[in-house]
Order: structure tokens, then sequence, then C-alpha cells
């Protein structure tokens, strides 16, 4: 099942627990994808809420056409914020897995209205941490996105229909890459070169100059530069893409966001 959604706090909250499997908490509050993640199988009816599984419901006009997803898995989310897509607003690409019998019903669900708490990318303007030199501190952002990837494996049939047993998550990997879109000047011209030489770097954006008071924000500790570096020109002037593999050096969180 995918979906393509303006991304407010409140959804945001459950999405990202799902998608991480694991519940909101750390330094400063938020939600992580951990070096050590190594989560357990998932048995059927478990509790745990959020994080174990997603009921995701479709919506018919039609009587008895409305579709029931239940045991749903949260294996790819995408959430970005581009300076031309309604002012930096997130927005998300959501890919659902089940294997759940889906059923239908004439009836739909009680509903909340939708949040109006949004996000943008001028928010990360307090603190713009990048690279691996303190000359790249000082960057001029266009884009932000992220891309969590956490696949789901199922085993065992149980019940009449044949539903899994368990449901085990981070098979063979759970993952995160980002991409930058960043202004090319003296302080980013260098990323060419870590790139080529393979070096590390991190990363810190966020609403306060201090990263553990952070309201709004994400980081990653150790990167590696996956794709070509090249600048190309825009009306805004000269910008180049960034993308990075988030990846541990076997402590502490891949990748953590605040939102």
């Amino acid at each position: 099942i995918t979906a393509s959604i303006v991304l407010d706090t409140t959804t945001a909250a459950l999405l990202h627990i799902n998608a991480f499997g694991v519940a909101k908490a750390g330094t400063p509050s938020g939600y992580a994808l951990d070096s050590g993640y190594a989560p357990a199988g998932i048995g059927f009816g478990d509790a745990g809420g959020d994080a174990v599984s997603l009921g995701v419901c479709l919506f018919s006009p039609i009587t008895g056409e409305t579709r029931y997803f239940a045991g749903c898995e949260l294996v790819t989310m995408v959430v970005t914020y581009e300076a031309a897509t309604e002012g930096g607003r997130a927005h998300a690409n959501l890919t659902f897995e089940s294997r759940f019998r889906p059923t239908f019903g004439t009836t739909a669900p009680t509903t909340v209205a939708y949040g109006s708490t949004f996000r943008y990318l001028r928010e990360f303007g307090t603190l713009k941490n990048f690279g691996v030199k303190a000359s790249e501190q000082d960057i001029v952002l266009n884009k932000v996105e992220y891309t969590i990837s956490n696949p789901a494996a199922y085993a065992g049939q149980q019940g009449a229909n044949g539903d899994p047993e368990v449901v085990t998550r981070g098979i063979s990997e759970a993952s995160v890459a980002c991409v930058f879109g960043i202004k090319y000047d003296a302080n980013t011209a260098n990323f060419w070169e870590s790139h080529n030489a393979g070096t590390t770097m991190g990363f810190e954006l966020s609403d306060n100059a201090t990263w553990a008071s952070s309201t709004f924000g994400m980081k990653a500790e150790e990167c590696i530069i996956t794709s070509e570096v090249s600048p190309s020109q825009t009306d805004a002037g000269v910008f180049e893409e960034i993308s990075v593999k988030c990846t541990s050096d076997g402590a502490g969180d891949i990748f953590r966001v605040v939102i």
C-alpha cells in the first residue's frame, strides 16, 4: 500500500515509531535507529502499539468496499523538505506491507481530524553542522530528504486465513539514507574530495543552537557520501545534491530525528 501525504507532527510521530520499530526515547527526545538495532520477532497478537503494527483503511464511497488492512508495517518512508514545494513544508511517501488478509466493511472506523501543525525546511536554520571541517558548518540548504528502509519478514501460518505467526523487522538491513541540496561555495566545494576519499562525515540540523535542546532536527554522526557530487546551475545560484548513507562507529544512534 503506497501513499503520499503532507506530513503533520501528529501523524509523523506514529509513522516514525513504526518505521523504526521502537518508541520515542533518548536525548533530545526523538525517534532513532541505533547502532545495536536487533528487534525481537513480533508474535501474532503481541501488544506494543504503533511500534508493532499499524492498521490501514482505504475508504470507499461504495457500500461494502472500504478495505481494512491489519498488521501493516511501514517498510519505506521518504520524508522531504524542499524549498520549491509549499515553502519547504514536509511531505512523505509511504510504503506499507501486510501479509494479513484484507477485510471489507460497510462502516468506516472512527477517525479524528488531520493534524494542523507542520514542519518546514526553514526551521533547520539555527544549527547546521555538516561535514568534517569547521568551514562546512556554514551551509545554505534548499532540500533535505531522508529515507528510512526497514523491511519486514513474515514466517509461519495460523488461523483460517493462513495469517503469519511472526513478523521480524530489519531483515536483511534497516537503513537510513539522506539527500541534501546544498549551495556550492567555498565552504562546500570540497565535498567531492570527501566522496573520492571515502571520508566519513556527520551532520546536525536543528531549530536550536544546542543539539541537546532541539525540539526539531535530525542528526547522524557517521555518514559516507554515496554518489558523485555535481554542482548545477539554478535560478538561485549553483547547488549540488549530497547523497549519504548513515552508518555507525559501533556506538550511539545511526540516525535520530526530533519532530
